[in-house]
């Protein structure tokens, strides 16, 4: 497949940290932060609990396909995507012909620890038993993950956004040009939890 442009995205289950990270590398490597969920929000005048509840995911993934091409057309972004855009093969096919995609590997207990106080903002846990619906969509979706990326790194051991927005940038700089992205510290600079 040609990449026909030199984006970074960053793809991986809610929670893992793509917002967060994605911001911060943008400022490490001086690009343009791109985050289509909240460019959907902004489409849609409402929130994507509240689209999903009237109109339903089918309709909200057309709106995310659209969002997804038309964010990718341009070039120079680090681009954080919802974590359920990369299960759709025409959305894979946008993204890995855009840049490098890498995958944000988070577990369960860590997405529980990190949504407990918005759960409501994610209208895929609406569900009796959120914790089931983690491992079941978890499962559903890594293999979309591992197989398609150009890196991978886990978030779910960090606390210190910095340091995984550091180790994300030694990844990307093995997989493209390193000589166009701004020299990383090699030393660890976050606490484990």
């Amino acid at each position: 497949m040609n990449i026909t442009k030199d984006n970074i995205i960053l793809v991986g289950f809610m929670a893992s940290g793509k917002t967060t990270i994605g911001n911060h590398l943008a400022k490490l490597i001086n690009r343009t932060f791109v985050d289509t969920d909240s460019l959907l929000v902004q489409n849609l005048g409402i929130s994507i609990a509240q689209y999903f509840e009237t109109h339903g995911e089918k309709l909200f993934r057309e709106h995310e396909q659209a969002v997804i091409q038309s964010t990718c057309n341009q070039s120079n972004q680090v681009i954080c995507t919802g974590g359920g855009a990369f299960i759709n093969p025409e959305n894979q096919r946008i993204m890995l012909s855009s840049g490098k995609v890498f995958w944000l590997d988070v577990n369960r207990d860590t997405v529980l620890k990190r949504i407990k106080h918005n759960q409501i903002d994610r209208p895929l846990l609406a569900h009796q038993n959120p914790t089931q619906q983690i491992d079941k969509l978890l499962s559903e979706r890594k293999p979309y993950y591992e197989n398609h990326e150009h890196g991978c790194t886990s978030t779910s051991y960090f606390l210190y956004t910095v340091y995984i927005a550091r180790k994300g940038l030694q990844c990307i700089a093995t997989s493209i040009d390193s000589a166009t992205l701004p020299e990383v510290a090699p030393r660890f600079t976050g606490v484990m939890v």
